[in-house]
């Protein structure tokens, strides 16, 4: 994932998110396919597992931004509610 052709990053701390925090069992791991995990896995040499929170984590502001500006997945951007959740995610401290 290089920073090539990325738009402006959106801030998640902006986002008015529910009073229940996101947590990424039920509400962020169902986002992810298995085709967005093994695309991701190989485009960064096996150090983004989008099946594994921590890892997330680590990756989860390059991928906000990503997902936020329609550039992934490939094809098959997300939903606003999709991007809404997963910053609500990060907003809410990675809650697992």
């Amino acid at each position: 994932m290089s920073g090539s052709g990325l738009g402006p990053i959106v801030d998640p701390s902006q986002l008015s998110c529910p009073t229940t925090p996101v947590s990424w069992a039920k509400d962020v791991a169902p986002l992810f396919t298995s085709r967005d995990t093994a695309h991701m896995l190989q485009v960064t040499g096996g150090r983004l597992d989008l099946s594994n929170a921590q890892s997330t984590e680590i990756w989860a502001y390059k991928v906000y931004g990503y997902v936020a500006n329609g550039y992934m997945p490939p094809g098959n951007p997300w939903t606003q509610a999709m991007v809404n959740t997963f910053g609500c995610w990060i907003q809410g401290g990675f809650q697992p």
